[in-house]
Parts: C-alpha cells; structure tokens; sequence
C-alpha cells in the first residue's frame, strides 16, 4: 500500500494505492511481476470537504480505504465511480453505511449525458 500527497491552490489530493492479484495466469518464469495489478483511490480535498474517486475491489481493501478517508477527519460530499470496471465501485457499500450514518455522504444521480 501506497499513499501519496499533492498540494495546489486550496484543493490537495491524497491516492492510496494497493497492490492486489491481478487475473493473468500461466507466466513465463522471470515474469511474477506481471501477477500484480495496482489500484488507487483518491481522495481531493479543501478544508472540510472531500470528494472520493474510486473505490477498490475487495472486503478488507474497502476497510482499509474506510478507515483512510475517516483519518482525514474531512466530510466525504461524494464517491465518483470513473467507470464500470468492479475494482472502481464493487465495495462502494461500507462507504455509503459508514459516510450515510454520519450524514455526510448521499447518493447521487450521475449527471453524465
């Protein structure tokens, strides 16, 4: 796991990236590397209000992502799903319970034509 931080203007950013399995298998030898896919999930953010864009894929991954956004003491406005792919929303349910019980997260309609 990875995090990083960027700074511009009033708006800063935070990615946390994890490493998980990815879905190649049978590699050449010399090749594991390739096993491993990355994922990140950022968190932009102004003195108290943050959007999040993507989620990741699994039970204990949405955990870890939970507890990274609630350490950022801000309050989560929306979660942005850039695209249909699982890894970038299927956990997307303990954040909507957890951010819904603090009321500070409510869905959305995408505004997308």
């Amino acid at each position: 796991m990875c995090a990083a931080n960027t700074t511009h203007n009033n708006l800063q950013w935070d990615v946390l990236t994890i490493k998980r399995p990815g879905l190649t298998r049978n590699l050449p030898a010399g090749k594991e590397e390739l096993m491993w896919v990355a994922n990140s999930s950022t968190l932009i953010y102004g003195e108290r209000d943050a959007v999040l864009v993507d989620t990741f894929l699994t039970t204990e991954q949405s955990q870890t992502l939970v507890d990274w956004v609630v350490a950022s003491g801000k309050n989560l406005t929306a979660i942005y799903v850039t695209h249909g792919h699982g890894d970038h929303f299927f956990v997307l349910a303990p954040l909507l319970e957890r951010f819904r019980e603090q009321g500070r997260s409510r869905r959305r309609r995408s505004s997308r034509p």
